[in-house]
């Protein structure tokens, strides 16, 4: 009887620890990871990745990495609030993981709570305070609350953690625009940005709006058209390792842009070449191919996507513009300018197409047949430096030289870094008897640059007419 009382004893036991480990197992069961009501709101592909990485965090539900992927994926396809949910499960199982505060930092900023960003993001420099762009960030969210210490602060910060990251040097700058010490916002932007990357474009901007403060017009109207309305590029790894995770055709193809304007033309192969299986004839992803074959000097393989595109899509404008592309690069010019025309048949408000002909015509050294296409495509929106000075120098070469002097004024007008323009206007300018005008821009190209070689040899013809005199000016 006293061993029958013990195993019953033993027996609830045995059952109150397991309700009890079941208990707690509930309780400290990690949450359900938050899901899409409405999957047919997104791209397949999109669907397809959350899929797969839902499937994963099932059935890995305490693995803090997936959990934070799934968030990952989420942010880098739009979708934010199931992102930020997801990045605080997955900072419920890993809590010392900088990366994904500084994640939870950019979704809480992106849906507007930018006070919750600023809070956020200082855990993640608690946990690793030598990631530059989480100071710069920081300092940018502070100074779009207005908060100009406190972001200057972060910006130097930034600058002392890695003195190569453009990022504090930039924000620096604003903090000393906004503070309208515009000659040290020169100084600084010109030291430390423009020395070091001059093709940044954002710097420019700054740079010139700057110039334009201190009453220095034709510096700042220089800086201005080098800076082209340049939007701000950060450099941020971990950003990088989110954007890697958006798919769906959109955003493949939008990546694939970033990885070709960043010369990395095998990374945009390698990751646009899978979506022709399921769209083995869209133009548009043709085209992205081509453009990247382009890059590789590899025309003949940009031909052959073309020309499946062309095939199938005989009316897509931009395909025949870049089959004359193709042509031209393997030096069939006859098909070159039957694609050209094609083109402008197909858009004939299209300036760039009218600018692929001229320029084969200026290959062909045709210039004469150059010229007309060359004032449409301006006359269509191509104003460009290069397309003004090809124009201007045609001109010239026919001996147009009051219409060349209109077109080089128009150059320094649009393009006022340009010292060759000013010095061809000089030039141009002489050759129609205007000579108070030509050595007026004659120095207007000195002062934009004293190297500039075409200084010299318009000097010297500007004062062989003046010696010929009114009388033997040539060609007005």
């Amino acid at each position: 009887m006293g061993r029958a009382k013990h195993y019953v004893l033993a027996a609830l036991l045995v059952v109150a620890a397991v309700i009890g480990f079941w208990w707690w197992t509930a309780r400290h069961r990690p949450a359900e990871p938050p899901v899409m009501r409405d999957s047919s709101s997104v791209d397949p592909l999109v669907g397809q990745l959350i899929e797969q990485t839902l499937a994963e965090v099932r059935r890995n539900p305490r693995h803090a990495e997936l959990r934070a992927r799934l968030a990952m994926v989420y942010h880098a396809n739009g979708l934010h609030d199931l992102a930020g949910v997801t990045y605080e499960q997955a900072l419920a199982l890993d809590a010392e993981n900088a990366r994904w505060w500084y994640h939870l930092a950019r979704v809480r900023a992106e849906v507007g709570d930018v006070e919750a960003a600023i809070a956020t993001v200082g855990r993640t420099i608690a946990l690793d305070d030598a990631y530059a762009p989480a100071h710069w960030r920081r300092g940018l969210w502070l100074l779009q609350l207005g908060r100009v210490d406190e972001a200057e602060v972060a910006f130097r910060q930034a600058t002392q953690v890695n003195p190569n990251d453009p990022g504090g040097w930039v924000g620096q700058a604003r903090v000393l625009l906004s503070r309208g010490h515009y000659e040290q916002a020169v100084q600084l932007l010109r030291s430390r940005v423009v020395a070091n990357w001059p093709d940044y474009g954002y710097a420019r901007r700054l740079l010139g709006t700057a110039y334009r403060h201190l009453g220095q017009e034709a510096a700042a109207r220089r800086e201005l058209a080098r800076s082209q309305g340049s939007l701000p590029v950060w450099e941020d790894a971990w950003v990088d390792e989110v954007e890697a995770l958006a798919t769906g055709f959109s955003a493949i193809m939008k990546r694939a842009d970033g990885l070709i304007a960043r010369g990395r033309l095998r990374q945009a192969l390698a990751l646009v070449t899978p979506l022709r299986k399921p769209q083995p004839t869209n133009p548009d992803l043709l085209n992205k191919i081509a453009e990247a074959h382009f890059g590789l000097g590899e025309p003949q393989r940009a031909r052959d996507a073309l020309m499946i595109a062309a095939q199938a899509h005989p009316e897509h404008f931009p395909t025949h513009l870049n089959l004359s592309l193709a042509y031209e690069q393997t030096r069939d010019m006859r098909l070159a300018l039957r694609h050209a025309n094609q083109a402008i048949g197909l858009n004939p408000g299209s300036g760039p197409a009218y600018l692929q002909k001229a320029r084969l015509y200026t290959i062909l050294e045709n210039y004469e047949s150059a010229v007309e296409p060359l004032e449409q495509a301006v006359r269509y929106g191509v104003m460009d430096a290069d397309t003004l000075l090809m124009l201007g120098n045609i001109q010239a070469q026919l001996n147009r030289w009051q219409a060349a002097a209109d077109t080089f004024e128009m150059v320094t007008r649009r393009h006022p870094d340009q010292a060759s323009a000013f010095a061809m206007l000089a030039r141009a300018r002489g050759e129609v008897g205007a000579m108070n005008e030509a050595w007026t821009a004659l120095r207007q190209a000195a002062e934009v640059d004293a190297h500039e070689p075409l200084l010299q040899p318009t000097a010297a013809r500007l004062r062989q007419l003046e010696q010929a005199g009114p009388a033997q000016v040539p060609n007005r």
